[in-house]
């Protein structure tokens, strides 16, 4: 058998990621569905510690749904690299607009956002943002899931800074060049002190920011863990 090429690689994982969107999503729907069966039932017909149990059972079941769901985007973006397919249109957006609503978005970690700048701050391709930073996002509740996370954004003459910072072990300041890499995700898993996202997480993070034309590092700012972006404004 021939070696396979990086092209068909990606499309056998294209494929592979479109086959189990569909379990996947009906298993949300039943999920759905049982949850709202529940909530319309009256409580006195069912004993009200089994009913906690099955409600704290649906909300781990939506819990490990969404990284799965996660977990397939994020190889889509993989098979998408490997394919040599575009990834993201050269559309313009706001960084404020879109840092507004990822913060609005309830989650198991409170976000604190700051925004240190005037005005809409535009950037081409901008459209990848709110993706790659809920896999930054995931990684930080991954490993600090009882603290919050803080997410800024500041300007640097031309550049955009945005910076997510939590309380979580910052990644190993040897493995940092290589966090965003292919070969790093091996590395990473094997550390306590890797961060390693499920599902080569901060690989599909490296692959869209590249798309972006986004620089993307691994920091540390006394004791907190940090990703730091920049991004060129138009």
């Amino acid at each position: 058998m021939n070696k396979p090429t990086a092209e068909n690689l990606g499309k056998l994982l294209s494929l592979i990621v479109h086959d189990l969107r569909n379990p996947t999503a009906a298993l949300s729907a039943n999920n759905s569905f049982v949850t709202d069966v529940i909530a319309s039932c009256v409580q006195g017909s069912v004993v009200n510690e089994d009913l906690n149990e099955v409600k704290e059972a649906l909300k781990d079941s939506g819990t490990a749904l969404g990284d799965l769901t996660r977990g397939l985007d994020q190889l889509a973006w993989v098979a998408q690299w490997l394919a040599g397919a575009p990834l993201l249109s050269a559309a313009s957006t706001d960084l404020v607009v879109q840092l507004r609503a990822i913060a609005a978005q309830p989650r198991p970690v409170p976000i604190e956002l700051e925004i240190a700048v005037d005005g809409p701050v535009r950037v081409k391709g901008g459209e990848g943002l709110p993706k790659l930073l809920e896999i930054l996002i995931s990684n930080a509740v991954q490993y600090c899931p009882r603290s919050k996370i803080r997410l800024a954004l500041g300007r640097q003459k031309e550049s955009a800074v945005i910076e997510l910072r939590d309380r979580g072990c910052a990644i190993a300041a040897d493995l940092r060049d290589q966090a965003f890499s292919l070969e790093g995700q091996t590395l990473l898993k094997e550390r306590v002190n890797g961060r390693y996202s499920r599902a080569a997480g901060l690989f599909a993070a490296g692959i869209l920011a590249a798309a972006m034309g986004v620089t993307l590092q691994a920091d540390e700012d006394e004791g907190l863990s940090v990703f730091r972006l920049r991004i060129q404004v138009e």
